[in-house]
């Protein structure tokens, strides 16, 4: 068996464990009762989470984000976040 650092298509599985690890055997768990959100909602907010962590991981930093209520209202997301790293 090896180890490999994550990328940012690990993000679902990423996403299953960290829901599985934190219900146990309930039904719900920290992040269904803190965020009051739907199942598809939470597994989403966890994949950004994973992704951007993978992305600082790789070397990339935070550079840029652009949000508008009128882009949320037809997309559904408040906005974009722009990642970079130096070449």
């Amino acid at each position: 068996m090896t180890t490999r650092s994550a990328r940012p298509d690990d993000a679902g599985f990423i996403v299953q464990t960290i829901l599985s690890a934190q219900r146990g055997y309930r039904s719900r768990g920290w992040f269904d009762v803190a965020l009051g959100w739907p199942e598809a909602q939470c597994r989403d907010f966890i994949a950004r989470i994973a992704v951007a962590c993978a992305y600082a991981g790789a070397g990339f930093v935070f550079a840029d984000e652009k949000r508008d209520p009128a882009f949320e209202a037809i997309i559904g997301a408040p906005g974009f976040r722009m990642f970079a790293r130096e070449i």
